[in-house]
């Protein structure tokens, strides 16, 4: 049977570490505190921060509608004012 045993390959051994001073709940809070950091650095920059790339993505398009909105308005508003224009001016 010794035969046999060295079409069998050995498992690896794998390093295991466990920490001592882990504190799951301290990184927890510490990652917390940099996130609204940064969010609070980006307001006053006057910029956008996203945690992913979902809320980046979504948080620009919400800001793209807005603006598309305002030019909408301000298009109708000079259509306005021109047809006024051309109707005063008859």
């Amino acid at each position: 049977m010794a035969i046999f045993d060295f079409l069998k390959a050995p498992k690896i051994r794998q390093y295991h570490h466990e920490y001592i001073y882990y504190d799951p709940q301290k990184e927890a809070r510490e990652e917390r505190i940099k996130r609204v950091q940064k969010k609070i650095q980006a307001k006053e920059k006057g910029g956008l921060y996203a945690d992913n790339i979902k809320s980046a993505y979504s948080s620009h398009r919400e800001e793209r509608n807005r603006k598309m909105k305002s030019n909408n308005v301000r298009y109708i508003i000079t259509a306005i004012v021109i047809v006024a224009l051309v109707y005063w001016l008859k």
